[in-house]
């Protein structure tokens, strides 16, 4: 079953790869959606795929790649499965 995820991202997060590191992980995970540095320094993922898939994909971003991000935390809330999204973008 498809479930999807907007997570702000919190910390060291940009400048270090972070973006990268979550399209990487999507794609490995099948996971479709976008990631997007913000102005306040965090990051803003909206991600869709498979419950299982989407799951370990939350869990990693919360633990941060290991390329000098920190993360501190991470704000998760439920979105509604977007079509549109067939792929896993950087913006």
């Amino acid at each position: 079953m498809q479930q999807a995820v907007r997570m702000n991202v919190f910390g060291r997060v940009q400048g270090v790869g972070f973006r990268w590191a979550a399209r990487q992980l999507a794609e490995r995970l099948n996971i479709k959606g976008y990631v997007v540095n913000k102005d306040d320094g965090s990051v803003l993922i909206e991600a869709q795929g498979e419950q299982a898939d989407l799951r370990k994909f939350m869990a990693q971003i919360e633990i941060g790649p290991s390329n000098g991000t920190k993360v501190h935390h991470v704000m998760i809330s439920s979105l509604e499965v977007n079509p549109a999204h067939t792929v896993f973008k950087i913006y």
